[in-house]
Formats: C-alpha cells, sequence, structure tokens
C-alpha cells in the first residue's frame, strides 16, 4: 500500500523528467565553460560529456514515450 500512496501522476513524471533534463543542459553548460577556460583538460572532461550526451539521450526518449503514450489513451 505505500507505493500506492507515493504514486506519481503522468503529468508530474514528465514533469520531474524534464526538470533532470534542464539541470543536465546546465551540467553541460557548466563542463564546456571548464574546458573553455581549460580549468581541467579535455581528456579528462570527455568522458563527462560523452556520459551527459548519452544520458539526454535518454531522458529525452523517455520523455517523448510517456507523452506519446498518455495522447493514446
Amino acid at each position: 500500500m505505500f507505493e500506492a500512496d507515493e504514486a506519481m501522476s503522468t503529468r508530474d513524471f514528465i514533469k520531474c523528467t524534464a526538470i533532470a533534463l534542464k539541470e543536465l543542459n546546465e551540467t553541460r553548460f557548466w563542463i564546456r565553460l571548464i574546458a573553455r577556460r581549460e580549468w581541467i583538460t579535455n581528456e579528462r572532461l570527455e568522458p563527462f560529456m560523452t556520459e551527459t550526451d548519452e544520458l539526454k539521450k535518454i531522458l529525452g526518449s523517455i520523455i517523448a514515450r510517456t507523452k506519446q503514450r498518455t495522447t493514446k489513451h
């Protein structure tokens, strides 16, 4: 029963996922700024940029598919 009390509506889920995507975009901004200022080498930052790119695709796909499912009902 606890899970039902903590359930999230589809609209809330999309909203929270979109917030996570915005935060990810801000993270990407800071990584690029750090690279531009040469505070950390690009070699060390590259894995983080790759990971943020992958996460951006995943979150974007989750949002798109969830919206698609809600319009079908």
